[in-house]
């Protein structure tokens, strides 16, 4: 992977010489600044670095260790944090059931997976919650690569927000750092399309529905990551992911699926353009833009010749068959739980569709029929019963292409 930080320093900060990871032994950290006559303070968790450097700084167990340099003049570099993870430590803690890391099957497989997935650390002064507040975010890759950035967090969702294990988003703006996050996270891990390697957001979902939490023993963690791996094999521009664990302030939050945010950043960075030549669309609220394009797309959906001016209908077919195929059953709604994005200007390939916390889906038997469900804002149902020649024999072509031998 590359990692770029296009970011003008007026002081450049210090240099570890020991690289974020897991470890399975003491070690001592040494920094080296670009200026031999700088000073380095550091500090282990949240908070300013404020305990001067006068030699190698020891790491014992998990910690979080942080530190800037103070220039001669007084000039400040920014904080630089990296994560050290001890696996032992990590594998006793709370969180973790004893039975299951004892266990003689589940328990290498554990140990495994905590190696063998990037591991996420988020550094918060005050915890994380609702409202959006700066941290520091730490990607560490079992391949060796591994960044280290300032971002905004919050906790995301509705019901989900309340539970042990909750929803991120982590927002990249120049207030905090980089403007953007410009990392190939998910090369090699692509589904279909190749993924960007920029990103204005990142969500780092739990499993939310999909999870012991409300499912049971039914929780897979995985129901939404497949829709958005389907939607993406059918071959068309969605949400790329791939899972990772995450420590909050060192403490181990369990497996997530790191995953790209869908909005008008998404559409600009896949489709070209700036980001106010689109609007996005979650259920019937805005994310981006006025709403008024997405407003002429249900105006003309009673008509397959003027609505493709404002909605790639391919798009939406496959986007139907997927749903009505896994029995999005639950909460999917006409006006709830998808996600739409488009162009702000008429035949510019119209709007496209996401499938958006399909966590309750692939869930009921081989008899759930939800036909009756018209998805978002019933454009589908328009145009069926317009009953267009063209729209039909689409229909029939989409069916087929998704569903036949």
């Amino acid at each position: 992977m590359l990692w770029l930080f296009p970011v003008a320093l007026a002081v450049d900060p210090p240099s570890f010489d020991v690289e974020r990871g897991l470890y399975d032994a003491p070690f001592e950290v040494e920094f080296s600044t670009s200026d031999g006559a700088d000073t380095v303070f550091y500090t282990f968790g949240p908070g300013v670095p404020d305990q001067l450097v006068t030699g190698p700084v020891t790491v014992e167990s998990t910690s979080i260790l942080s530190a800037h340099v103070v220039a001669s003049d007084g000039a400040t570099s920014p904080v630089v944090t990296h994560t050290y993870l001890f696996l032992d430590q990590v594998l006793s803690s709370t969180v973790m059931d004893p039975a299951i890391v004892a266990d003689p099957v589940y328990g290498p497989a554990v140990e495994r997976t905590l190696v063998d997935l990037p591991s996420l650390s988020v550094l918060s002064e005050g915890g994380v919650d609702q409202t959006e507040r700066e941290v520091s975010f730490e990607w560490i890759d079992p391949d060796g690569d591994s960044l280290g950035v300032r971002c905004g967090a919050k906790k995301v969702g509705n019901a989900s927000v309340t539970y042990d294990k909750f929803n991120l988003r982590l927002y990249f703006r120049s207030t905090y750092g980089p403007s953007r996050l410009e990392a190939d996270l998910f090369a090699g891990f692509e589904t279909g399309l190749p993924a960007a390697d920029q990103h204005d957001a990142l969500n780092l979902r739990s499993g939310s529905h999909d999870s012991v939490f409300y499912l049971g023993a039914q929780a897979q963690y995985l129901r939404n990551r497949w829709m958005d791996e389907t939607q993406l094999e059918m071959g068309h521009v969605n949400a790329h992911g791939r899972n990772a664990h995450l420590y909050i302030n060192g403490l181990y939050h369990g497996v997530f699926h790191v995953r790209e945010r869908f909005n008008a950043a998404f559409m600009a960075e896949y489709f070209g353009g700036e980001e106010e030549d689109y609007e996005t669309m979650n259920g019937d609220n805005i994310v981006d833009g006025d709403g008024n394009t997405w407003g002429k797309v249900i105006a003309t959906s009673g008509s397959y010749e003027e609505v493709q001016s404002w909605l790639n209908v391919e798009n939406l077919l496959d986007y139907m068959i997927l749903n009505y195929y896994a029995a999005n059953a639950w909460d999917w709604l006409y006006w709830h739980n998808w996600m739409a994005a488009g162009p702000v200007e008429p035949d510019r390939g119209g709007y496209i569709f996401h499938s958006n916390d399909s966590d309750i889906c692939l869930v009921y038997d081989h008899t759930t029929n939800i036909l009756h469900l018209g998805g978002p804002d019933n454009v589908f149902f328009n145009l069926l019963a317009e009953g267009h020649p063209d729209f039909l024999i689409l229909l029939a072509d989409r069916l087929q292409a998704s569903l036949g031998p």
